[in-house]
């Protein structure tokens, strides 16, 4: 099985009155990981942070920007432990590392003030770009048709109960009709997973890995029973 695991960043609401042009965009994206390489990310993650972050640090996320200016907030999570200097040496670490793990990113980016300029009724920038991230997921599975990974589960980040609704919505309808790109969805799990944390690199709840700690991976290896 593969696992998507997705978060946002931006603005994905149109009738935000700040909105305006070179300024605004919305992102989804993440991580795509193979099921047999689950478990072994996750501790090599974990190891990563105890090696290079202060012990401070360990169970807060990892958030590029911060890393990237650290002194430039006063709520910057990492001020009282890093300086400048720290903070940009610790983000490239991680990027390093990151890069060497078996995992593939995907990400859309939507343009919100073309998407509202070019059209008299747009469409949420969240159902738009879920809808793309979809179609690109399932054309990865089927196309590459790994007899050991043959299905994909989804796990959305929790934004908002307008969004989750939305997109569960969305989820059902195009697995069910598909869409004008792709017809066949069966390589897709049926239900979209939505949790109440960040799900990937970039975050941890109490237990200092990658995807969540052990809440999600026991959720991860019911679903994988399922399937088995």
């Amino acid at each position: 099985m593969y696992f998507l695991f997705l978060d946002e960043s931006g603005n994905p609401w149109l009738d935000n009155a700040k909105i305006r042009e070179q300024s605004n965009y919305f992102l989804l994206g993440g991580l795509i990981i193979k099921e047999e390489h689950f478990t072994k990310v996750d501790l090599e993650f974990k190891q990563f942070k105890k090696d290079n972050f202060p012990k401070e640090l360990i169970n807060l996320p990892i958030h590029a920007v911060d890393l990237n200016q650290v002194s430039r907030s006063k709520d910057n999570i990492y001020k009282p432990y890093l300086t400048d200097v720290q903070g940009k040496e610790l983000l490239k670490k991680s990027y390093d590392f990151i890069a060497k793990l078996p995992i593939e990113t995907i990400a859309i980016i939507i343009d919100n003030h073309n998407l509202k300029l070019k059209y008299l009724y747009p469409v949420n920038p969240y159902d738009f770009a879920y809808k793309l991230i979809l179609e690109k997921f399932q054309l990865i599975i089927s196309k590459r048709n790994d007899p050991n990974n043959k299905l994909g589960l989804i796990n959305l980040a929790h934004y908002s109960n307008r969004i989750t609704v939305n997109l569960t919505k969305i989820h059902n309808e195009i697995l069910h009709n598909g869409t004008d790109y792709v017809s066949d969805y069966s390589n897709i799990y049926y239900k979209l997973q939505v949790l109440g944390l960040v799900l990937y690199f970039f975050s941890v709840n109490s237990n200092p890995g990658m995807i969540g700690g052990n809440s999600f991976q026991k959720m991860c290896s019911g679903t994988q029973k399922i399937w088995n």
